[in-house]
């Protein structure tokens, strides 16, 4: 059933609105005070009523800060003004654009400014941005101006609180059909609106058009104005090694309290099949990471990425390591073995508490060695062994750990002991160590050099024991699909990007799925 808004419409600008608009608060008082019939309290031009330009904080060209008045606000509320009254804004009076806002949907927004993420790495932000009393004036409402950041806040927290308990919509969404929970979850850093929220009937499993919920929100990648971590992998890039590793973190603190609520729904997934664990993991956040499995996160959801822009794959959180924002940032500044043997490592204590040793993954596992690295279809009967080997952090033997230093050194930092198992002059050539820090060059070596062949001749040549052959073909294992997972896009390819093929960008887009409820027309809106 297609979403529909409720909206009514204002159109006759009164003496109370253009006392509002000059800022003549005392005519506007007694204007309020002395009203007998509410609905001329919903009066006004277009969005412009009484309750939008006392909260708003614009003037109506948008183009000049004024006051945000809370104590009319709360007179205007008082006095039965319709606090889910909003007006569709248009273009021209006739293109859809939204919705329009209500007042608690200014009051959230708000908030949010007051209280928004100043750093994408950090769990625990600088409090809040510079807040000045004289470039951003507020009237509280006990008719005082606020001249600090935190008597703001309580204010409005506490005109918000006003709002939900005179009959205020707290799962009032806007035309994405996301509600105050999913822009708080997603932008603010102050959890004590979010509390607010909940205890006053916000729904915690709201969905919006992209399917994801409050949890979701909060859990999902930065957009591309919070962090730029999927856009900039250039050498030349301002980041160091270490912040280049460091993981997206989720907030911790509205995470365990979304967590704590009793119907939260933990394994909800989005319109792409991503679930709060599945995006935790690509934030490369082991510690919301394992949180959510503690609150009974299923590691067997898989989520889509994109192979090409037409065509999707499904992965479960314990693949999606090598997709995570610190091993795609890690790949544009370390070499390509070193970034692909330590992804798995902020979750490898995960791993050995065995929450991916499902039956479910050792599947995914064995279908993926079957369908797409058929020349390790022979490990699938190793599959839970697998989880572990590659994975693993204590649970990785020490013989397998022995044969990854053993792999890094004969056959990656050094080509001696290859060339003298294939003495084919082109491979000396073109797979020189140095050649090898070149993420192309080591895809195509790993691919095309490195194979079964060449593992038993190492083995024979240094007179190790039979069953390193074994261990040594994981740790091959390792890198292939490691290079395989971290070459797709977590994001919709972009047509215009030179690494899409033409015959893809081109390519008619009735092929991609698109959920039938994103496509509501105009008319289902009014």
């Amino acid at each position: 059933m297609a979403h529909v808004f409720h909206v009514e419409f204002g159109i006759n600008d009164t003496p109370l609105t253009r006392a509002l608009e000059n800022g003549n608060y005392a005519s506007a008082e007694r204007l309020i005070l002395d009203c007998t019939n509410p609905s001329y309290l919903d009066e006004g031009c277009y969005q412009r009523t009484p309750l939008h330009i006392c909260l708003c904080g614009v003037d109506q060209d948008a183009e000049r800060v004024i006051a945000r008045n809370f104590y009319l606000a709360r007179l205007l509320i008082e006095g039965g003004a319709n606090i889910n009254h909003r007006v569709p804004v248009t273009y021209f009076g006739s293109e859809f654009l939204s919705p329009g806002k209500s007042c608690l949907e200014l009051l959230v927004d708000y908030y949010i400014d007051l209280t928004s993420r100043t750093s994408q790495y950090a769990h625990n932000c600088e409090r809040y941005g510079n807040w000045s009393s004289a470039a951003d004036v507020v009237v509280g409402m006990d008719k005082d101006y606020l001249l600090t950041l935190e008597d703001v806040l309580d204010n409005v927290l506490g005109l918000i609180f006003i709002v939900l308990s005179n009959g205020g919509d707290p799962n009032m969404a806007d035309e994405k059909r996301m509600t105050g929970l999913h822009n708080v979850c997603m932008h603010s850093q102050d959890v004590r609106l979010l509390q607010l929220l909940c205890e006053n009937g916000a729904d915690v499993n709201a969905v919006d058009v992209h399917g994801n919920t409050p949890l979701l929100a909060l859990c999902d990648l930065p957009t591309a104005q919070q962090c730029d971590s999927f856009d900039d992998f250039s050498p030349t890039s301002d980041d160091s090694f270490s912040t280049a590793s460091a993981p997206v973190g989720v907030n911790l603190t509205f995470l365990k309290f979304l967590l704590r609520i009793k119907d939260v729904d933990v394994n909800h997934q989005n319109n792409l099949g991503r679930t709060a664990l599945f995006h935790c993991v690509l934030r490369g956040d082991a510690d919301s990471v394992y949180m959510l499995l503690r609150s009974g996160a299923d590691p067997n959801l898989k989520g889509s990425v994109w192979e090409t822009r037409k065509k999707k794959r499904e992965l479960s959180p314990l693949l999606t390591m090598f997709l995570s924002v610190p091993t795609q940032r890690q790949l544009e500044l370390k070499d390509t073995h070193y970034c692909l043997v330590n992804a798995p490592r902020p979750f490898a204590h995960l791993v050995d508490a065995g929450y991916f040793s499902t039956v479910e993954v050792e599947g995914e596992l064995s279908e993926l060695l079957e369908q797409q690295l058929p020349e390790f279809s022979h490990l699938r009967q190793h599959t839970h062994q697998l989880v572990h080997l590659m994975f693993g952090g204590t649970t990785c033997t020490l013989q397998q750990l022995a044969a990854r230093q053993l792999f890094k050194r004969c056959l990656v930092e050094s080509t001696e002991y290859l060339c003298r198992i294939l003495p084919v002059a082109t491979i000396q050539q073109r797979f020189s160590p140095e050649d090898l820090g070149e993420r192309e060059v080591y895809e195509e070596y790993m691919e095309l050099v490195v194979n079964h062949t060449v593992l038993h001749g190492l083995v024979e040549l240094l007179g190790l024991p039979k069953d390193t052959l074994l261990h040594l073909e994981v740790e091959l294992l390792l890198q292939r699909l490691g290079l395989q997972v971290a070459g797709l896009k977590v994001h919709r390819p972009d047509p215009t990007d030179p690494a899409v093929s033409d015959e893809d960008a081109s390519s008619d887009d009735s092929s991609y799925s698109v959920s039938q409820e994103e496509g509501d027309s105009d008319l289902e809106y009014w």
